[in-house]
């Protein structure tokens, strides 16, 4: 037998040669060709194809064969080849990095006066006890994360932590946790605090004196927070999805992408809605942006209660209406 991902010899050996004599001296019959339906003999050789490789036929050897991808030549262009090639990492080293709880991807930082000379630019969570704090509490409905992931990776600037950074350290102080548990927060907690720790501080401070700037602008929208608007009219509620820096011919923005309950003229649904907040500079009050969450709001609870209130007459009212 072949070994694996070789094509087998089919040039006839000594022995099988001897064999076919032994048949022939002991008087037993050779194993008849097999017919097909015009009477042609199927899987016999020719002369030629018994003395050469092409015998085999295209795509009947039953190995699987794996081909490496080689880095771009002069002149830009790359080709297959059949060893690994230097560069990619062995199976042992890969497995190696499996078993820790967090892997870390750092880079030499790019800011020549920074302190630090690296970086962290990826977080990959291995630890089994630290996705299910992840799915079940921290990061629990965050839009774009897979806790269940078995590669669950992270990019900086490590948006999703810095938008749960109180969620972590709640987790964190929950008494009688398992050992194990306990010991892989204390590890992300300590990773996370030496690369987003002066993001956090920022944002502490951000919520404590109610400004912002642009720059940072993104730290108070999180995805699936419920954010308000007079942006079209009147007060309303909406649910953001996602925020992203936008620039074009009429400036710079930090774009919105939200969704709100609207009625159609025959049933309620969503209906989607992007507010873009232009630039500034300087400081901000929070409240004194065009759109916000909720929660910054100085009497949120009221808003909330009256913005329930107009939602149900607005539903009551929804259909036709008939008036004696």
């Amino acid at each position: 037998m072949a070994p694996p991902g070789e094509v087998p010899n089919t040039v006839p050996t000594k022995d099988s040669t001897d064999t076919e004599e032994n048949q022939a001296k002991t008087g037993k019959p050779k194993k008849e060709a097999e017919q097909n339906d015009d009477g042609q003999e199927v899987g016999v050789p020719t002369t030629d194809e018994t003395n050469t490789s092409s015998l085999i036929v295209p795509g009947s050897v039953s190995v699987v064969k794996n081909m490496y991808q080689t880095k771009k030549d002069s002149d830009g262009q790359w080709k297959w080849i059949e060893t690994l090639p230097e560069d990619i990492p062995e199976t042992e080293e890969i497995k190696e990095k499996a078993k820790y709880a967090i892997v870390i991807g750092n880079i030499k930082n790019p800011d020549p006066e920074s302190t630090r000379t690296l970086q962290a630019q990826m977080i990959i969570i291995q630890s089994s006890w630290l996705k299910k704090a992840l799915g079940s509490y921290i990061l629990k409905s965050y839009p774009g994360v897979t806790c269940e992931l078995s590669k669950l990776e992270f990019n900086a600037p490590f948006t999703p932590f810095v938008h749960r950074w109180a969620e972590l350290l709640k987790y964190r102080s929950r008494p009688n946790l398992d050992p194990t548990m306990a010991k892989h927060i204390d590890l992300l907690h300590d990773a996370l605090k030496k690369e987003i720790g002066e993001q956090i501080e920022l944002y502490e401070d951000y919520i404590f004196t109610g400004v912002i700037t642009f720059v940072h602008l993104w730290m108070i929208f999180q995805p699936g927070g419920t954010i308000i608007s007079e942006a079209y009219g009147a007060l309303s509620a909406y649910e953001l999805l996602d925020s992203e820096y936008i620039k074009n011919d009429d400036g710079e923005f930090l774009r919105l992408k939200c969704e709100y309950i609207n009625w159609s003229g025959s049933y309620f649904g969503r209906s989607a809605e992007i507010i873009d907040l232009p630039k500034f500079h300087g400081t901000k009050r929070i409240e004194d942006l065009g759109a916000f969450p909720l929660k910054f709001h100085g009497n949120s609870e009221n808003v909330k209660r009256e913005l329930i209130e107009r939602g149900e007459k607005f539903e009551s009212l929804a259909g036709y209406q008939y008036q004696a």
